[in-house]
């Protein structure tokens, strides 16, 4: 079956199946669900033949056959200046990578059977052939997401809303006032603008939200603007990094808990995330195996991550461990690079103590597939394909 957008025919399979060494992901474009396979459901699973499947048959022993998700940085400006911005420090390369360097990243991310690639940096539609990016990365099968503060101009926004993308992640750091101080006079109606216009078009739209002690009280306003839109929305606390490094008000630990336990609490009609186990080194122990709602232990296991400048990291705890040597640059073979990734979250693991140590994928997957999540199928349930 061919999957039809904006961009016109895209990648033909539906489905994509991934064949690990527990058995095999398998995971459905249309509506971004991940299931789980034992061998023995995998083995049952390719004999039916089913058609609209792409299947990928090289698993690696202990580690997954390739990342689930990519952050790929695309743009290297940005309209804002955002005081708790994590990038303009700890990233401060200026180049951009060009659109065939782009073009050869997706297309061996693709050939992995890497499933989602978030394209980002600063702004990603400062970019200005952002249209052309978004496409060559729907070419290789790949489910687009992208962060952007919503603060666009009537064309701009009218772009984004007819591009191929999947899912947009709108930035609201509270209600209008204090969204405002941060992001500067006028942005928070833009971004509502912005997000109506992508609910129009039938965009997948959610809210982040950063959050520090001076907009705690507006978690509960953001929550119902967030039903009143149709969006999901997620929380998250600034990190002490990029410009927030000497920024007050920032959430501690303890805190943090707190605040896990009131959105556990939290019912609503859209789905409501709270995500803080690997924002900082603060956390670093933060680790709860059946804890995996907001977010699966990504440091180098699961994602990747491509700076502007071209370096190739890992992604997750690992991304914010100043001691850890990039992979490579995005010149370089991914597959070596994620290999590369694997030995080096061997030896973290170790170092971390046996209980990070001992931690399996196939045991993550079992637990984190469970829950609802911020990525992939949002619903988390456990449907035939």
């Amino acid at each position: 079956m061919n999957i039809m957008g904006s961009c016109g025919k895209v990648s033909a399979e539906r489905f994509i199946f991934r064949k690990e060494y527990f058995g095999a992901l398998l995971y459905d474009k249309a509506n971004w669900g991940l299931k789980m396979l034992n061998k023995n459901e995998a083995a049952a699973f390719l004999s039916e033949k089913k058609a609209g499947v792409r299947i990928f048959s090289a698993p690696n022993k202990g580690f997954l056959s390739a990342p689930l998700k990519a952050f790929v940085s695309i743009s290297a400006s940005c309209n804002l200046n955002c005081g708790h911005c994590m990038i303009s420090k700890k990233r401060t390369q200026t180049e951009e990578i060009d659109f065939d360097g782009l073009k050869s990243v997706f297309e061996q991310l693709g050939r992995m059977g890497m499933l989602e690639i978030r394209l980002g940096g600063y702004e990603p539609t400062a970019r200005k052939d952002f249209e052309k990016i978004f496409e060559e990365a729907k070419k290789n099968g790949l489910t687009i997401s992208i962060n952007t503060n919503g603060v666009c101009s009537d064309d701009l926004r009218k772009r984004l809303a007819e591009s191929c993308v999947d899912r947009v992640h709108v930035s609201l750091d509270g209600l209008e006032k204090n969204h405002d101080i941060i992001r500067g006079k006028g942005s928070f109606a833009k971004a509502i603008d912005t997000i109506h216009m992508l609910k129009e078009k039938g965009k997948y739209v959610r809210i982040v939200t950063c959050l520090y002690r001076e907009n705690l009280k507006d978690i509960k306003g953001l929550v119902a603007l967030a039903e009143n839109l149709g969006c999901d929305i997620k929380f998250s606390p600034i990190a002490k990094l990029g410009s927030a490094e000497h920024m007050g008000g920032l959430l501690t630990k303890e805190e943090c808990e707190a605040l896990k336990k009131r959105f556990d609490s939290m019912k609503g009609t859209v789905n409501i995330f709270f995500n803080y186990g690997t924002m900082s080194s603060d956390f670093i122990d933060y680790c709860d195996i059946s804890d995996f709602d907001s977010t699966i232990c990504g440091a180098g296991r699961t994602q990747l991550r491509v700076e502007n400048n071209g370096e190739v990291i890992m992604a997750g705890c690992g991304d914010l461990l100043s001691d850890i040597k990039p992979l490579g640059t995005y010149k370089d073979s991914f597959p070596d690079m994620w290999k590369k990734s694997q030995l080096v979250m061997a030896g973290l693991m170790k170092k971390n103590g046996p209980k990070c140590a001992s931690c399996g994928m196939d045991s993550v997957f079992a637990a984190w597939l469970l829950k609802p999540t911020p990525a992939f199928n949002f619903a988390r349930e456990q449907k035939d394909v």
